[in-house]
């Protein structure tokens, strides 16, 4: 897809979702190319399996993975797919929708699910899109280790900045909580290095490139499964009920055992870019 190519042209248009023809919405150099997925059917089905070898197998399974079909589908022109220049692999990607912002943190979606089903919500009602939500960027475990995520998070607050936005929202997934699963997100958030950037790199990477923390959200993503599932993801037993750290958690998932269902609740950082 060329950056000349038609943008999307439905009825969903508003004061700040502009589709427009010629958009520059793809980035090259000599070594990477940014493209969104829209007219390319086929990138979807492949973020979701970079999805998979990048997460924990339960990550799988949070309540908003029966929505990602309608987040491509809905928003095309921000879901964007970082590829190799040279070899034609896939480096990254990037997801993002609309956000209504009201200028008050306390406005925020207090969950994934709710940040998408507004986001759609918005696409109906013709609202102005004050804001976008970054959901993930995702650096494939063969790309890792060369700044990409840096690179995509670029892309996609300059994509905000062109469609009229004046703040990007990043929740995020500290990459390195998990080692640190029984201390709450907003203790850990704080920890910083000798140099006074934060110790989590992921984090550490966002204040970099300009954003604010701005809050924790308790309940990001939930996971709820059975324990038979719990075991068969985590190769763990769960033999009383309570608390266990399992692998790739960022805070202890709590077994049920009378009712055989594991749950998981996972919190998130927020990360505010201003664009203008």
């Amino acid at each position: 897809m060329t950056a000349a190519m038609a943008r999307q042209t439905t009825d969903r248009t508003d004061s700040a979702i502009t589709y427009q023809p010629e958009a520059p919405v793809m980035t090259t150099d000599e070594t990477i190319r940014v493209i969104d997925v829209f007219g390319r059917p086929e990138l979807p089905a492949v973020c979701q399996a970079v999805d998979a070898t990048a997460y924990p197998a339960f990550m799988q399974h949070t309540d908003l993975a029966p929505h990602w079909p309608s987040i491509y589908a809905a928003f095309p022109v921000t879901q964007f797919v970082m590829i190799d220049g040279r070899t034609g692999g896939h480096d990254a990607h990037g997801n993002m929708v609309p956000l209504a912002w009201e200028c008050a943190l306390t406005t925020l979606p207090p969950s994934a699910v709710v940040m998408v089903e507004r986001a759609l919500a918005m696409v109906d009602s013709g609202r102005p899109v004050t804001a976008y939500g970054a959901l993930q960027v995702v650096v494939s475990p063969t790309a890792q280790r060369r700044g990409l995520s840096g690179r995509m998070l670029g892309e996609m607050a300059a994509c905000a900045a062109r469609l009229g936005a004046e703040s990007l929202f990043a929740p995020i997934r500290p990459t390195q909580k998990d080692r640190y699963p029984q201390w709450p997100l907003a203790s850990y958030a704080s920890w910083t290095r000798a140099d006074g950037l934060p110790l989590d790199p992921w984090h550490r990477e966002h204040v970099r490139l300009g954003a604010a923390p701005a809050g924790v959200v308790d309940a990001w993503l939930t996971t709820s499964a059975t324990l038979a599932h719990w075991e068969a993801w985590t190769g763990l037993r769960f033999p009383e009920r309570g608390e266990y750290v399992v692998p790739g958690a960022l805070v202890p998932m709590f077994a049920d055992i009378e009712a055989g269902v594991g749950r998981y609740i996972e919190p998130h950082l927020w990360m505010h870019y201003r664009l203008r």
